[in-house]
């Protein structure tokens, strides 16, 4: 597996904290100078910032480079887990094989009732999972993936994990995740999109998921807050 982290060149403080941050037993990362707005040409009928287009083309030039081997893609604001490598190593074990997005970190969202499903212990089914702070993306899906991203072109303002969010929920991309996502983004570090800050450091587990084998609801978030345990192991 091939990891990138996405990073500005002039927000060095960023790179350093996800480098202080980033789990053993995982590949050295790639580091990807990524493109701001002012370094890329918008298309008229881009109704979003040029930052958010930017964004976007970050993630396919970094799709573009001819992958054989899965991979990782972080933003330079991702949190882990403190187990994240072993953590990891059991979600992907038990992955089925059809997959072509994997969301080590992510937030699930709920368009039209697309609660995630469970697939069994370690897994769940995305159904409208955007954040992309850490995904992991298979290279046969390499080129479907670059044509949703690259679908639209009429007046919209759709990034990236919107439009792998709105494939899930189609039915064009086959996506799952952790019962409990293991990557998470870090307090006190300003989106890149929008004008807010995490206080603190916030993995998104508290979004309830579907069991099918038990018909019922089940919230990930009473299961295991990732946050609590390494405040736990801190003391």
């Amino acid at each position: 597996m091939k990891v990138y982290v996405i990073n500005v060149p002039s927000h060095t403080d960023r790179l350093e904290g996800f480098q202080a941050a980033y789990p053993a037993g995982l590949p050295e990362p790639i580091v990807y100078a990524a493109k701001t707005g002012e370094e890329v040409e918008v298309p008229a009928w881009w109704k979003g910032t040029a930052n958010a287009w930017a964004l976007v083309q970050n993630l396919k030039a970094i799709l573009s480079q001819g992958h054989s081997e899965p991979v990782m893609i972080c933003e330079d604001d991702c949190a882990f887990y403190s187990d994240f490598a072993n953590a990891l190593a059991d979600f992907t074990a038990n992955v089925p094989n059809d997959w072509d997005i994997l969301f080590p970190g992510g937030r699930h969202e709920d368009l039209l009732y697309a609660y995630p499903v469970k697939v069994n212990d370690h897994v769940l089914k995305c159904r409208y999972t955007p954040g992309n702070f850490c995904i992991i993306v298979n290279p046969a899906s390499i080129q479907k993936i670059l044509s949703i991203l690259d679908s639209e072109r009429w007046p919209c303002r759709h990034v990236h994990d919107d439009l792998l969010a709105l494939a899930q929920w189609s039915g064009q991309i086959k996506a799952y995740a952790p019962l409990r996502f293991i990557a998470g983004q870090r307090g006190g570090i300003p989106s890149t999109l929008k004008d807010w800050t995490f206080r603190q450091t916030t993995f998104f587990n508290e979004f309830k998921y579907f069991d099918p084998e038990n018909q019922v609801f089940l919230p990930a978030g009473a299961l295991y807050d990732a946050e609590a345990e390494e405040e736990e192991e801190e003391a």
